[in-house]
């Protein structure tokens, strides 16, 4: 039996108290937070593991040889906020980035341990966010809604503002999907598994509804990562040119009831509107799947 101690924090009260890591007996994956990641901001691609921002969910983690979701990264790995706008793995550095609303951070484990700069600390303007996060050889690249930001890849000093970036070559992740602009071939001409259907600008899921693209990112060595505004990520490869959905974990945001069977533990919530259904997850494999009213 898987021995660590794993904490459900749905409900947003309970979200808004839980900070990092200050204990060093914990290692940062012995709290783990699970909770609905709303839409899907931000795709980057590491070594071993996909990074995906999300609107309320934190860092989801894909492992790309195993093929499935891990841990996420969320405030009790010491995220500010679990809403993350933007997200890169600088393959230069081995530093994972990832910006909240009023900061951006980093950690060079990739897990715990991170570090915060508040972005009023950076010169931006209370209500201007981080879109997107780029890196060269040298430096990393901070895209806000109308100027960009040069930092150093090693230490977050800020090293200018300017209008547009000063260097080529940058190795930029994801950020707001532009449709009919980003990625327009891919959409156009690859299928997507599982019932749903792709017009060209957003998803169409089993059930008949439109599902907005809100980012896409296409990887070094052949993946292809879509997201969508309900929390779905779809995930292809540059040879198979066809997309499958995946749900990474419960999508419950407001949980009034819990049942554990001994295996699983279920997870039902009241808020139609915020919640549409029931998630369960298996607390020793990390497992997990959503059942949804409508579909029922």
């Amino acid at each position: 039996m898987n021995t660590r101690l794993l904490l459900f924090f749905f409900s947003l009260l309970n979200l808004s108290i839980l900070s990092g890591q200050p204990d060093s007996r914990f290692r940062p994956f012995d709290w783990v937070l699970y909770r609905g990641s709303g839409s899907i901001n931000s795709i980057s691609e590491g070594y071993s593991h996909a990074y995906i921002g999300t609107q309320s969910g934190g860092v989801l983690r894909y492992n790309l040889y195993g093929n499935d979701f891990v841990e996420p990264i969320t405030t009790a790995q010491g995220l500010e906020e679990n809403e993350v706008t933007a997200v890169h793995f600088d393959v230069k550095t081995g530093i994972l980035w990832a910006s909240t609303p009023k900061h951006i951070q980093y950690s060079y484990s990739k897990e715990g341990d991170w570090f915060s700069i508040p972005l009023k600390q950076l010169g931006m303007f209370r209500n201007d966010k981080i879109q997107r996060i780029g890196s060269s050889e040298r430096f990393i690249w901070l895209q806000a809604q109308s100027t960009y930001l040069k930092l150093d890849h090693s230490s977050g000093t800020l090293v200018g503002i300017f209008p547009y970036p000063d260097e080529l070559d940058l190795d930029w992740s994801s950020g707001p999907h532009r449709s009919g602009k980003d990625h327009h071939e891919i959409f156009m001409n690859y299928s997507v598994m599982g019932g749903w259907i792709l017009t060209g600008d957003h998803f169409i899921d089993p059930l008949g509804r439109n599902v907005g693209i809100t980012t896409a990112f296409v990887g070094n060595h052949g993946n292809v990562w879509a997201g969508g505004e309900d929390g779905t990520v779809f995930h292809a490869s540059t040879t198979m040119e066809s997309f499958y959905p995946l749900v990474p974990g419960p999508q419950n945001l407001d949980v009034n009831e819990l049942y554990f069977d001994g295996e699983i533990l279920w997870i039902g919530s009241h808020n139609y509107l915020s919640s549409k259904g029931i998630s369960w997850v298996n607390p020793h494999t990390g497992e997990s799947d959503y059942y949804e009213f409508a579909s029922s």
